[in-house]
């Protein structure tokens, strides 16, 4: 093992269960970004996909409708069953 990866794993036995929730969740976050990242160079030269810029904003939060009866998610679940 690397000098760095040995650091790592005497730093990783030191945090609380908290923070090491905390780091895995950052770790999960640099893979998935560097994932997307592979996945839209592949992409960028597709003429059938166009991807957003980096700096769109994304979509904003949407409150569920307000309903009555069954949800229909349910009602899948439910005849699935």
């Amino acid at each position: 093992m690397t000098p760095v990866r040995e650091s790592l794993v005497e730093s990783v036995k030191a945090l609380s269960e908290d923070e090491a929730r905390q780091t895995l969740d950052f770790v999960h976050a640099l893979r998935r970004r560097k994932e997307l990242a592979e996945l839209a160079r592949r992409l960028a030269g597709r003429p059938g996909y166009r991807l957003p810029s980096p700096e769109h904003p994304g979509f904003p939060p949407v409150e569920p409708a307000e309903t009555t009866g069954i949800p229909a998610s349910q009602l899948v679940i439910r005849d699935r069953s």
